[in-house]
């Protein structure tokens, strides 16, 4: 056995040992990275890469939840302490709801949109590995 085989080895055994965290991190960081983006409809793919990490849909879906759903929250609190944008949307909520103060709400929206791209985009990944898995 030569080096590089015993090192593929050691990597192959890590992954397959520890695939239910890789994936959650994996999805979380990818997901950050891309919620700072101009291009933030790139977080679906984050919470596809991390739901390739499952042979089961229920945890692909689950670690895309996690994963993207915790990056957009804490884009989301970050974005809300640093800028004035809490004002901005308490504007938009009074012209669009005819009440002003209720610019929580769509901060809210914003929040479980990030969670519902994480549940599909999670799911979606774990079904195309299920789809391209070698049946035996």
């Amino acid at each position: 056995m030569t080096v590089e085989e015993s090192f593929s080895e050691k990597i192959f055994t890590f992954v397959k040992n520890y695939s239910n965290f890789i994936g959650v991190i994996s999805s979380f960081i990818l997901a950050l990275l891309f919620v700072y983006t101009t291009i933030w409809q790139l977080s679906i793919v984050a919470g596809f890469i991390g739901g390739l990490f499952y042979k089961r849909m229920k945890h692909g879906a689950i670690a895309g939840l996690v994963g993207v759903g915790t990056a957009w929250l804490i884009f989301v609190v970050i974005d809300v302490l640093s800028t004035n944008v809490n004002s901005l949307l308490d504007q938009i909520g009074s012209i669009i709801l005819g009440v002003s103060g209720l610019g929580w709400i769509f901060i809210l929206i914003v929040i479980l949109l990030g969670f519902i791209f994480g549940v599909l985009s999670g799911s979606i990944g774990s079904a195309v590995r299920m789809l391209l898995k070698k049946q035996d």
